[in-house]
């Protein structure tokens, strides 16, 4: 059985969820090691030491030496197939330096805009040079800027691009691949909603409107807690799981403390469970440059569920809630007060259309139907293995 080495820029960072759910659906056609540099101080929170053969070194993250990483972890690949998660220098650039002196077939995967996180929000985000960024001129962000901006110039080194949006289609070629999803463990019929709910003292006759991640102002929550303030029914709260004592959290309690349910950081084996006692879900994206890139995992996790989700009319959005979901314009409080609203009394439309979500991920979005669609792609591309 081939083997295929998934290079990840920091083991220790959330870098390694897309790469996570990616590499999963391959395991049944073969071998799977994963291989980066670690940064911090452990594997990154959401992963199991057991879900595949890592491999890393530690590296200090001031004065980083890029030569002597790729040295250090050119001794631990020892796949066929190369699989970079991001076009960053200690992901995308060491696998071109592995192509370059192995002549092993390099795929690189993009899920982000990289760039777009420096852009201020009413920036033009197809800006091509490093220049066009303000914060250019910063001198800290200089070496990072620039090596972003490198990495973006060599996507052509890839032999395959598969990428998780339009947009980054459009600006980086290569073909679509929307995050799989593993209906074993998103399966609505294994998790008693009932119980969870008890277990947080969440009444069973509130509206739950559910948000799951990490609370940050370009997130938009503000736009849902503005929509609960002008809809001003107490049977409706607006859920975070993900809350810590940061300065955003603490402003979100004081300005709204009524209108939420504030639940800390959980393991993410929860996650479903968390989804599953969710009225709604919601995604109240920020129009800023790289959300028009993303596609947020946890929009088709929340589908598989079998879930409404409400969110930014953004990005790839739209196509994938088409007939199973609302979407409304980034930042439009009123229309989103509107949607929640109609959603609060009409339950079979939430019941109708939560089915027709899940039914669109089956249909389309499995662990089972992603993996033979890549592993078709990779062997169809080089069949000179």
């Amino acid at each position: 059985m081939k083997k295929i080495t998934a290079l990840i820029p920091d083991l220790s960072s959330a870098a390694i969820n897309r790469a996570y759910i990616v590499l999963k659906p391959l395991e049944r056609y073969y071998k799977i090691e994963v291989v980066g540099p670690m940064l911090g101080s452990n594997l990154w929170k959401s992963q199991d030491p057991q879900d595949f053969e890592y491999k890393w070194i530690k590296v200090k993250k001031s004065g980083i030496k890029i030569l002597s990483i790729f040295k250090d972890l050119e001794n631990l690949v020892e796949g066929d197939i190369l699989y970079a998660f991001k076009p960053i220098i200690t992901s995308f650039g060491f696998g071109i330096y592995l192509k370059k002196k192995y002549k092993k077939p390099l795929i690189l995967d993009i899920d982000d805009w990289e760039l777009g996180l420096f852009l201020p929000i009413k920036s033009h985000y197809f800006l091509k040079k490093p220049r066009d960024f303000p914060q250019f001129k910063r001198i800290e962000l200089l070496p990072l800027i620039s090596m972003l901006y490198l990495m973006e110039k060599c996507v052509k080194y890839a032999d395959i691009i598969t990428v998780s949006s339009r947009f980054l289609q459009r600006r980086f070629g290569g073909v679509l691949l929307r995050h799989p999803q593993n209906i074993s463990i998103f399966d609505p019929s294994k998790y008693d909603a009932k119980a969870w709910r008890d277990k947080f003292n969440i009444p069973s006759n509130l509206f739950v409107i559910g948000f799951i991640g990490f609370p940050k102002p370009h997130k938009g929550l503000e736009v849902v807690l503005e929509a609960l303030d002008r809809l001003d029914n107490p049977n409706m709260k607006l859920m975070i799981v993900g809350m810590t004592n940061d300065d955003y959290c603490n402003f979100l309690i004081r300005k709204y403390k009524k209108r939420l349910i504030p639940i800390p950081i959980r393991p993410l084996r929860e996650v479903p469970s968390f989804i599953n006692i969710s009225d709604v879900i919601v995604l109240p994206q920020r129009p800023v440059p790289f959300a028009y890139a993303q596609v947020p995992m946890k929009l088709m996790e929340a589908m598989a569920m079998g879930k409404v989700v409400v969110a930014s009319k953004i990005s790839d959005i739209p196509e994938l809630l088409e007939d199973c979901g609302f979407v409304f314009p980034p930042n439009d409080v009123k229309k989103l007060a509107e949607i929640l609203s109609f959603l609060y009394f009409n339950p079979k439309i939430l019941e109708k259309k939560g089915k027709l979500a899940r039914k669109k991920i089956l249909e389309n979005y499995t662990y089972e139907k992603i993996g033979a669609f890549l592993h078709s792609l990779i062997e169809s591309n080089f069949k000179f293995m």
